[in-house]
């Protein structure tokens, strides 16, 4: 936060905001900048025990000494539709929505995140978000529309893509490594550690 401000970044993304064509998305660590305020009262993340946010977002976060790291899936509720979503968290800290927020995704028995009224602002814990195809199509549609272009539908799926890659990095180790070696120099580490 204090970069973004000294560095007049802070100052841009607010009159960024006030155009209605222009979302802002926060992920972990950026969605606890949307707020009014990060309190850090046992100096975990930083000497400041409390920094003023964004304010874009009625939400206070509290920096706790328990790290989050888990796996996480849920109903994200924008644009009027529901979507599955996965992806996973690993922050320190707990953010509590203020007054009328609006919730985003539903998981684990309690919201995650929050959005303006509007739909331009959003934010959330949950890091992989935009692995997910249907929701990112529908987002990337919703700013299309604002700035009155057509949508675009059937984008290339994030999974597929990804796979993909896996599969030619998995076929570029099988013809450039000797894995035989590899394997024949661990089983013969593991027999001298069964006999020591």
């Amino acid at each position: 936060m204090l970069f973004l401000r000294k560095s007049g970044i802070a100052q841009k993304i607010a009159e960024l905001q006030k155009k209605k064509h222009t979302v802002l998305f926060g992920i972990c660590g950026g969605y606890q900048m949307l707020g009014d305020k990060i309190e850090d009262p046992l100096a975990i993340e930083s000497l400041h025990q409390e920094i003023e946010g964004l304010q874009v977002l009625p939400i206070e976060t509290t920096i706790t000494k328990e790290k989050t790291t888990i796996l996480s899936n849920g109903m994200l509720h924008l644009f009027g539709k529901n979507f599955h979503v996965t992806g996973y968290e690993i922050h320190m800290g707990e953010t509590l929505a203020k007054g009328a927020s609006q919730g985003l995704i539903f998981s684990n028995e309690k919201w995650d995140g929050c959005h303006s009224s509007d739909e331009t602002i959003i934010g959330t814990y949950f890091h992989g978000i935009f692995h997910n195809d249907e929701f990112r199509e529908e987002l990337l549609n919703q700013i299309r529309r604002k700035k009155k272009l057509e949508p675009i539908h059937n984008r290339p799926s994030f999974n597929q893509l990804r796979e993909e890659a896996f599969d030619r990095l998995a076929e570029h180790v099988r013809e450039h490594v000797k894995l035989d070696v590899i394997e024949q120099l661990m089983k013969d580490y593991q027999k001298r550690g069964i006999t020591q």
